[in-house]
């Protein structure tokens, strides 16, 4: 039987996802920030690859933007759990 978040030692913070409950370190809450910024820089620069293009397709960029989004979201949970969420 393979083992579970909630069989794994108890960390600083608990953020749950979906059914499941995964615990997170500060450190790990900061490497989430780190790669919730990559990926807003990824997406941003493929919905300036799709403009630049002859028939830029609206979808794709609508999705990207929808992505960039979902993780500036992430970012501000994330920084919330560390104690440094903007009021």
């Amino acid at each position: 039987m393979r083992a579970g978040p909630v069989d794994e030692q108890p960390r600083s913070f608990v953020e749950e996802i979906g059914k499941g409950i995964v615990l997170l370190g500060k450190g790990e809450y900061r490497k989430k920030i780190s790669s919730y910024m990559k990926r807003i820089r990824e997406h941003e620069q493929k919905i300036r690859k799709e403009l630049a293009s002859p028939n830029p397709h609206e979808g794709r960029i609508r999705h990207w933007e929808v992505e960039i989004e979902a993780f500036r979201i992430g970012i501000k949970r994330a920084e919330k759990r560390l104690g440094r969420a903007k009021r």
